[in-house]
């Protein structure tokens, strides 16, 4: 299906990085939106505190629509703090699906010898939607999509696991 152009304004207000890490698209065809996004990092608490406050007041605007918010969040469903956890909860508890697996880890880090897994990649689902599932797919097949810590495998696509996600779309 044809993509078309979204109209949500990214802020350019947080640091140089936001504008490129956010993209809005609508699906015409059955007017659905999608936001992707990844939260950049460095950030101080200052500026993921605007990022946070930008990304639910965005949701809160989209609600009523079929929406689908979705991406690297940087942010666990443990991560302490004002715009940790407590902003991921805060969606879920307005409204949003929150599409967590319930299993396995979205990105790792080696410290020490000890490998660290973290569930950082979300999607939120108006609604609109049923989720029906959601997993962490770190490769098929052929296809690499990232090399855990350790790993003999070919160079990976990517630094993150693919965060899939099967839903239905409810009737109106």
């Amino acid at each position: 299906m044809p993509l078309g152009d979204g109209n949500i304004k990214v802020p350019t207000d947080i640091i140089d990085a936001v504008p490129c890490n956010v993209l809005h698209v609508t699906i015409p065809q059955i007017n659905l939106n999608v936001l992707g996004l990844r939260m950049p990092l460095p950030m101080n608490a200052q500026q993921k505190k605007k990022w946070w406050d930008w990304v639910t007041t965005t949701a809160h605007n989209n609600q009523k629509n079929p929406f689908i918010m979705l991406g690297d969040f940087n942010t666990e469903l443990t991560t302490k703090g004002p715009n940790g956890a407590v902003r991921l909860r805060n969606l879920a508890e307005n409204s949003w699906q929150h599409a967590s697996p319930v299993n396995g880890a979205s990105w790792w880090i080696r410290r020490d010898d000890v490998i660290y897994e973290h569930r950082l990649d979300h999607a939120f689902f108006s609604k609109h939607f049923t989720v029906r599932n959601a997993e962490y797919i770190a490769d098929h097949g052929e296809y690499v999509f990232v090399k855990k810590p350790g790993e003999m495998k070919p160079k990976a696509m990517s630094d993150h696991a693919v965060l899939l996600v099967e839903f239905d779309v409810k009737s109106q």
